[in-house]
């Protein structure tokens, strides 16, 4: 998280200062009917205050999010719309709605709301992304930074004289640089999550230049704000007192506050929520740092960030905080914070036009500085120059730290009323700027569009076989060994197996994407990685050697952006088939995968047969039901690998009444047909009633069927009818009716679709930071720098 070096004396976050008088007993009222005006009272002006907040900022969130607005612009629209730039111009709506007696209550609520925030923040950093950074999340941080602060320093340092007196007060000119010039860890997760492009691969790339950027200046900020605090010490017994107090905090939250919390995480149940008196805890914990830095002279800001970069985020803190506190927090207090720095801005009174000019232009010095410096150093790595524009332009979005800082600056008197809202205007229209043209330019989807055949049927004979299992909770595990098993591993045609973990995002700000880290066998309390990856590895030793090479992997992402670890990992691999259990996936998973994937995707869906319910169980005999198409010749390719290792296939064609057959169809049934224990029988049917009499009765006699899922050939005659009733379309017409609970408890279905594959007319970009924490690059290059 960003901090920012607070005031050296400790003052309101009022704005302007002022003195107000009114009756401490004006609280509650007893209502208009016994003569009372409820707007003269406290509590009801809050509650209408916190109201029309609420819900005029939810209103303009709705109209401008489909122009790729993000939340931040509309809750300080709102603050502006009440302010002096709007309603606020009226003198009698100000009294009323917006008094100065109900303001000091509303910035001690957003005030106490922004504190909450910066500790749930910090509790959801994961500072191990910073032991293997990556060069380019470095480069692009590092040159992205300091290029936009040395063209502005060496702007108005020599000419210093030609700006005005006031932007040099306090050293103002050189904080604001210095803040303008840094991306926010907070503020860039936050948006890109709101987008759906937390973990795509510039998103990450994006994420990791400004953790590393907002750790180095939450660290410089701290050290020179301990100093200024020395320097400014009327004795040395202060001074020590000032240092003495940061250290003792420091070695508290160290030795003290992070054991009690590993504690309390082990003391947890694994997937499972802290207790309520866990949750108080850390809520009183944060006020409580709060105060002590605040009241030994630091700003109330510094404690609940360093309280909770140490405890460790994830389950069950982080995942606590995320459901119990946040939903609140982003919905009700924070835009408050927001909106009420939306107020004070006044877009009709921008004072002096030199002011205005000069502030301007250190802000256009350091955006279009800033965006230079990020393509320079993404060029360097040879990432296109288009994908480096759209990292410079999120490494500039701004949003509630940037809004921290001017209140901050306004609350030491560095900065004007005019600064102010030159300012804040500016961080609005970057914001309202940059996130449209990142989702008009970039569509992370684009990179998965394939131009290399990847699928089952155009493999070589002898080559490895390259196998994705995306699994989402354990007992996805039994149906899929079982069908691994299928395909017979073999040292002379071995399967590169890699082992998705997918979790939801819980607990974290940044997404993750790595490989899952080998822990001894004798583990006590493994994660659920553990026990998944312990049973494939326990699989692939059962084979004879060389038969499978196991990668297991990690991913924690939003569950909307899952499908993106899925297709990123397939095409990093050079996966020729996607596997994906089909139960207990998260909504939407499945068909986003089939509609993105740059390889042959296949749903199992795990019928009896398929389970652990019998643990000597193997699938022995297996039906492919054909009708043509490359689906279908996809699910034949498959159901001839299995026939390779022994399974009994059994290949049942069926035609339309007159329909003539492709050649790449009848190709494929020739080339299955020649292998040993294939079997061959053909059907010829005149509409979807009768393909469905075909297929019935396989739940009895086989463990699974393989069947295409005919994606473009829906409704044909095989088919007719067929469509109206389905349920589930990721699984196609025929796949989703073997599904029905009559047939798919007795018998597996595995429902295979066939690569997209648009020759030259793709552009797949591959690149991205080779690390352990941040993973957007290439997958594959992963093992040498970590």
């Amino acid at each position: 998280m960003s901090i920012v070096a607070p005031p050296i004396v400790n003052k309101t976050t009022v704005k302007p200062f002022r003195s107000v008088c009114y009756d401490n007993n004006f609280v509650t009222s007893q209502g208009i009917f016994l003569g009372d005006d409820p707007l003269s009272f406290s509590l009801p002006l809050l509650l209408l205050e916190v109201s029309l907040i609420f819900v005029v900022s939810n209103a303009l969130h709705f109209v401008l999010k489909p122009l790729g607005q993000s939340k931040v612009v509309a809750q300080i629209l709102t603050g502006m719309l009440f302010g002096s730039t709007g309603f606020g111009r009226s003198l009698a709506f100000r009294r009323t709605v917006f008094p100065a007696r109900a303001t000091f209550i509303l910035d001690t609520i957003s005030m106490l709301s922004f504190i909450l925030f910066l500790f749930s923040t910090g509790v959801k950093t994961d500072l191990g992304l910073l032991k293997k950074p990556g060069s380019r999340a470095i480069a692009v941080g590092a040159v992205g930074s300091l290029l936009p602060l040395f063209v502005s320093l060496s702007l108005f340092l020599p000419l210093h004289q030609s700006f005005p007196d006031d932007l040099w007060r306090g050293q103002f000119i050189f904080s604001l640089a210095t803040r303008l010039s840094l991306s926010s860890f907070p503020v860039i997760s936050s948006a890109l999550d709101e987008h759906g492009l937390l973990n795509s691969d510039l998103g990450r790339m994006a994420v990791s230049a400004a953790l590393i950027t907002d750790v180095c200046n939450w660290g410089i900020s701290s050290i020179i704000t301990a100093v200024a605090l020395v320097l400014k010490a009327n004795s040395p017994e202060i001074a020590a007192a000032t240092v003495g107090c940061f250290a003792f905090f420091t070695l508290f939250v160290i030795f003290v506050a992070r054991p009690l919390a590993l504690r309390m995480v082990r003391r947890t149940r694994i997937g499972s929520l802290m207790k309520q008196g866990g949750f108080v805890a850390l809520i009183v914990g944060a006020l409580l740092s709060a105060l002590f830095t605040e009241v030994f002279g630091y700003h109330a800001t510094l404690g609940p960030i360093m309280l909770g970069l140490a405890l460790p985020g994830g389950m069950p803190i982080g995942a606590t905080l995320t459901e119990r506190l946040e939903s609140f927090l982003f919905g009700i207090f924070l835009p408050i914070y927001l909106a009420l720095a939306g107020y004070r801005t006044d877009i009709t009174d921008l004072g002096n036009l030199k002011t205005w000019g000069s502030l301007e232009l250190l802000v256009m010095i350091c955006f279009f500085g800033k965006l230079t410096g990020s393509i320079l150093a993404a060029r360097h790595f040879k990432i296109p120059l288009k994908d480096a524009f759209i990292l410079g332009l999120m490494t500039n979005i701004k949003g509630i730290v940037e809004v921290s800082y001017l209140n901050v600056k306004g609350d030491s008197e560095l900065a004007t009323a005019q600064h102010f809202s030159v300012l804040m205007i500016s961080i609005v229209v970057i914001t309202a700027v940059t996130m449209p043209l990142i989702k008009y330019l970039y569509d992370p989807n684009v990179r998965y569009v394939a131009r290399k055949r990847r699928t089952i049927e155009h493999m070589k004979s002898g080559s490895d076989f390259r196998i994705l299992a995306a699994v989402h909770v354990e007992d996805d595990v039994p149906p899929l060994l079982d069908l691994l098993d299928a395909l017979h591993p073999h040292p002379s045609s071995p399967h590169n197996l890699h082992i998705l973990h997918l979790t939801e995002l819980a607990g974290r700000a940044a997404s993750v994407l790595r490989p899952h880290r080998l822990r001894p066998r004798d583990t006590s309390n493994p994660t659920a990685s553990d026990r998944i990856t312990a049973a494939f590895r326990h699989f692939a030793e059962e084979r004879p050697e060389g038969s499978i090479l196991l990668q297991p992997f990690v991913a924690a992402s939003p569950t909307s952006t899952m499908y993106n670890d899925v297709c990123s990992l397939a095409l990093q691999r050079k996966a020729r088939l996607v596997l994906l259990p089909f139960r207990r996936q998260p909504p939407g998973l499945s068909q986003a995968v089939l509609d993105h994937a740059p390889c042959s995707v296949a749903v199992l869906v795990a019928g009896a047969a398929a389970t652990c319910a019998k643990t000597n169980l193997t699938v022995e005999r297996v039906a492919v039901v054909f009708l043509g198409g490359k689906d279908d010749r996809e699910a034949l390719a498959i159901a001839g690998r299995m026939a390779e290792g022994g399974v009994e296939v059994t290949v049942v064609r069926v035609r339309g009444r007159g329909e003539p057959s492709a050649v790449e169809d009848e190709e494929a049934v020739a080339g299955v047909r020649r292998r040993a224990g294939v079997e061959y029988v053909e059907s010829v049917v005149g509409d979807g009633e009768e393909t469905v009499g075909v297929v019935r009765g396989m739940g009895e006699r086989f463990d699974l069927v393989v069947v295409g899922r005919r994606k473009g050939l829906e409704g044909d005659e095989v088919t007719k009818g067929m469509e109206e009733w389905s349920q589930c379309p990721e699984l196609g017409v025929l796949g989703d009716m073997l599904a029905s609970a009559e047939i798919s408890g007795r018998v597996a279905i595995l429902v295979v679709q066939q690569q997209e594959w648009a020759a030259g007319n793709a552009c797949q970009v591959e690149y991205g930071v080779a690390d352990e924490g941040a993973r957007d690059g290439l997958i594959n290059k992963m093992a040498a720098s970590v």
